[in-house]
């Protein structure tokens, strides 16, 4: 009876691994030939475009694109509408193979929960290979195709569930001679960079309000009867000017008023040592400006910001507030932890060096509402 029971659990072992997987497709932002899809393998790379890693990786797995161009299909798949990732793609200038799928069910397909992954599927459809796409080898690529020789891919690994608008319909405001473009959208990752006085925006306004005054979202008190979302885009040769014309835009498109006041409030002061040991600006290149974090389950990476900038963005994400009164604009790069209270004084102490003290001061606080 064991001996049943086991063969049994083997033969369904088998059956589970062996069936066959589906990538489902919203829409195409950049659509490969028909005749491509019956190449025996695919790569689908899961990525977003407000993903830091996922972008770096790309520098890697479009160069294995080119190599093993004969034999894989490359596609990359994101969960964003189609119009931001096409606005990205024309952004980066990038040309690959694009899909939106909004409804989640590729990632539920195959279990991703955090990005970057990749999976590989065999002409039917298979899993060869899930990991990380910078972990992918050569070598490995090399056997799969080995193995694949003369094999013709199913066309029906890919499924299409429904059309989406690709274009983004786009707005213009203006005030004094500034110019910038956005669109109201209905789902849409919080997401800020710079690049060559190009200022891009997606997010909800309470995130827009606590980027352009630089103040962390449990000091910004919005009661706004429009909970809309935004993708914003404008050129402009300074970061004040982007927040002057971003105010105004707020002022008069959504008649937001805004009113700052000072509250006492209980922060922890990081005062600079003797002993300061800061990671100098080479340490993370996130190419989208200064003061761009990112941010996973314990620590928060920061892209060229002051100390007091630093302060700021960890204050966002820490149970408490944290200030820096000191006159140090010199910008660095940060890695810190910010989950557990006992982690992250112990590294601003012993590991950056700061002295801390408790201090009651007057913080802003910002009343906003339409």
């Amino acid at each position: 009876m064991k001996k049943i029971i086991l063969m049994f659990l083997l033969t369904f072992s088998i059956f589970v691994s062996a069936q066959q997987n589906y990538i489902f497709v919203s829409s195409w932002v950049n659509m490969p030939a028909q005749e491509t899809f019956n190449k025996p393998l695919i790569f689908i790379d899961f990525w977003a475009t407000w993903c830091v890693p996922c972008i770096s990786s790309m520098t890697y797995t479009e160069e294995l694109s080119k190599e093993f161009d004969s034999d894989i299909l490359f596609l990359y798949l994101s969960e964003e509408p189609s119009g931001l990732i096409e606005e990205f793609m024309k952004k980066k200038k990038k040309t690959f193979y694009s899909i939106s799928d909004q409804t989640g069910k590729s990632s539920n397909r195959f279990n991703i929960h955090s990005i970057p992954q990749s999976v590989i599927l065999d002409h039917n459809g298979r899993i060869l290979w899930k990991g990380n796409p910078t972990e992918i080898t050569r070598k490995q690529l090399t056997r799969f195709v080995k193995n694949s020789r003369g094999k013709k891919g199913d066309r029906g690994r890919i499924r299409k569930v429904y059309e989406l608008k690709k274009k983004i319909n786009w707005k213009t405001y203006t005030s004094d001679s500034n110019q910038l473009k956005y669109s109201e959208v209905m789902d849409v990752t919080n997401d800020y960079s710079v690049n060559n006085n190009e200022y891009y925006f997606s997010g909800d306004i309470e995130q827009l309000i606590s980027r352009i005054y630089n103040l962390p979202i449990a000091q910004i008190n919005a009661r706004l009867r429009n909970s809309a979302k935004v993708l914003m885009t404008a050129k402009s040769d300074s970061k004040e000017a982007f927040n002057n014309l971003v105010k105004a835009f707020l002022k008069d498109t959504y008649k937001i008023k805004i009113e700052i006041k000072e509250k006492a409030q209980s922060v922890f002061v990081l005062n600079e040592s003797e002993r300061k040991n800061y990671f100098n600006t080479d340490f993370y290149d996130f190419e989208k400006g200064d003061n761009i974090y990112l941010v996973d389950d314990m620590n928060i990476m920061i892209d060229n910001a002051t100390l007091s900038e630093m302060a700021t963005d960890l204050s966002k994400f820490s149970e408490f507030s944290f200030i820096y009164k000191g006159n140090n604009v010199t910008k660095y790069d940060w890695n810190i932890h910010y989950k557990f209270n006992d982690l992250t004084f112990e590294q601003l102490k012993e590991e950056l060096g700061f002295v801390i003290t408790k201090d009651e001061v007057k913080i802003k606080q910002i009343d906003a509402y339409n």
